[in-house]
């Protein structure tokens, strides 16, 4: 979340009255985990007037005063003017990494106990080869990124240690532990609060019955 570099805005608190831009509104996922970070920091969302933009007219409307802050996206973040006209107001990526060890959403792959217990190995093999996979992607991450930025889609043109540090901090492979739950739980209350959902699931209830594996 970007403010100007002149702003009065230094820490999240001073947001409290202001305009402020979320790439594709509040339901999308990427507003929501901010929206789940500035939560976790004590912020009242009611008190921000959030307003939907794009990657493109985020950084001009910050710039020309018509938002106080907003999300901007990796590529304006790494561009080689940023430090002289911009400032960081929270990085709720590494923000949510401090507070749970992950950040939301989520996926996981999970087998139900009834189902796990007739074949065991079927489902162990399956999760071998996700882990196997993992381990690679891991092992050729600066390959695999240098791919991905001179090919098509989302990330072309990206710089690669960009692609790089994101793989690594969205990239986790193990159990479902007691920061995934309580980082689920914040990001559902998140989207209850934000009118995405009318209903916390309980999540022990999601998970329970099931051989959990996480893989995200």
């Amino acid at each position: 979340l970007v403010t100007d570099k002149d702003s009065d805005i230094q820490e999240p608190e001073d947001l409290y009255g202001e305009k402020v831009g979320l790439i594709g509104g509040r339901t999308g996922g990427s507003a929501m985990a901010l929206q789940t970070a500035l939560r976790s920091e004590g912020i009242n969302l009611s008190r921000i007037q959030f307003e939907g933009v794009t990657s493109e007219n985020a950084p001009v409307l910050v710039r020309e005063g018509e938002l106080a802050a907003a999300m901007f996206d990796s590529s304006n973040i790494v561009s080689p003017d940023f430090d002289d006209n911009y400032r960081t107001v929270i990085d709720f990526g590494e923000n949510l990494h401090d507070t749970y060890g992950a950040v939301p959403p989520s996926q996981f792959v999970v087998v139900r106990e009834k189902y796990y217990e007739e074949d065991p190995e079927k489902y162990e093999k399956g999760t071998q080869w996700l882990r196997d996979n993992f381990d690679w992607a891991r092992d050729n991450m600066e390959q695999i990124s240098r791919a991905r930025s001179e090919g098509e889609g989302e990330a072309a043109g990206k710089p690669v240690d960009l692609l790089m540090n994101k793989s690594t901090c969205f990239s986790r492979i193990g159990e479902f532990n007691q920061e995934d739950k309580q980082v689920l739980e914040d990001y559902f209350e998140t989207a209850k609060d934000v009118g995405v959902i009318d209903q916390i699931p309980d999540i022990d209830s999601v998970f329970d019955g099931a051989v959990e594996r996480s893989y995200r």
